[in-house]
């Protein structure tokens, strides 16, 4: 049997749910799709940008191309973080 270790963010939401167990006593599901999903645009973001700063330091320039596509990355994640920032928002003033 293979040993698998709990990322920083499974461990936090452990704690979280268990909190709300012996506080409220009762467990709050919720679902993670869309943070998984903004994760995953985060990630992708990074990277690109990454990628960018290295081919900069290497070649000593950045093509507008690149520019305008982490642009876009960007707004493809602000729009479903802030939504989900929204919507968090209204779980906790419940």
């Amino acid at each position: 049997m293979r040993k698998r270790r709990l990322s920083r963010f499974q461990l936090d939401t452990l704690v979280v749910i268990e909190i709300n167990k012996i506080v409220n006593g009762y467990v709050l599901h919720v679902d993670l799709a869309p943070v998984k999903d903004i994760v995953s645009l985060q990630r992708r973001c990074a990277n690109n940008l990454n990628q960018i700063a290295v081919r900069e330091n290497i070649n000593g320039g950045v093509y507008p191309d690149e520019i305008k596509a982490l642009q876009k990355d960007y707004a493809d994640l602000w729009g479903p973080l802030s939504e989900l920032l929204e919507r968090l928002s209204e779980v906790v003033a419940l």
